[in-house]
């Protein structure tokens, strides 16, 4: 879609109840406006500060004073796309129905927010990253989606991934201290896309070869991982 085509698509969108603000100016204008902060689904917020700081010179205390005034307002939330720390404060309070949550510089140890409806999990530069949920019963059991780049503690996923039945697509790059996969991972029968760019791992589980619904496999930047026949013995669908 054209740029153009898709911005205008945005501004009308932002004229109508329920509200998506996709541009920082919206935001700002939501912060002041009560009867959209009552209505709003989308928040794409990752420039915020940026432009914010660009176009009307506020400090960061009045930024994150907009995005504390928004917080009654993430109730209903689908959509949210964000940048920094500065939403660490009101990140309990976002919508148990959120489906796509995308946050870049994240810098809390683990996920404070409800994953119950999420399709779509993307982090990235998750400096701060150790661990994507708490608790087993914690598990986005509708996730589709896992993106993760740059998360320089990350160093094993839960056991609990085996829960994700839906999980389709899985991208972990940047420097992860990943040393190995559990057994369980290997329970991901819905699993199509897996792109693993971790220089410490060292071996897939013995189980690994029982994801026959996999497609694409890209193993780039594993340079210490062995590999056996046997890992790949049941993926009759592997194209790539």
């Amino acid at each position: 879609m054209h740029d153009q085509l898709r911005d205008l698509g945005r501004e009308i969108a932002n004229q109508h109840s329920p509200y998506w603000l996709w541009q920082p100016q919206h935001i700002v204008n939501a912060h002041k406006q009560i009867e959209k902060r009552n209505a709003i689904q989308g928040i794409m917020a990752d420039r915020m500060e940026l432009e914010i700081r660009r176009h009307r010179g506020e400090s960061m205390d009045n930024i994150c004073g907009v995005i504390s005034s928004l917080a009654p307002s993430l109730a209903e939330l689908n959509v949210l796309v964000i940048r920094g720390g500065y939403w660490n404060h009101v990140i309990g309070q976002i919508s148990r129905e959120l489906v796509w949550l995308r946050w870049s510089s994240i810098g809390q140890r683990n996920l404070r927010v409800s994953l119950n409806n999420l399709r779509v999990l993307e982090l990235y530069g998750a400096y701060s990253l150790e661990e994507l949920w708490e608790a087993d019963n914690d598990a986005p059991v509708q996730l589709r989606e896992l993106v993760i780049y740059n998360s320089f503690k990350f160093q094993r996923f839960p056991n609990s991934i085996g829960c994700l039945k839906e999980l389709r697509k899985i991208v972990i790059e940047g420097n992860t201290k990943i040393l190995s996969l559990p057994e369980e991972f290997c329970r991901l029968q819905s699993l199509e896309h897996l792109q693993l760019g971790c220089p410490e791992l060292l071996s897939l589980p013995s189980g690994f070869g029982n994801l026959r619904n996999l497609r694409y496999l890209n193993l780039y930047d594993c340079y210490r991982l062995m590999l056996t026949s046997e890992n790949f013995q049941h993926m009759t669908k592997l194209e790539f």
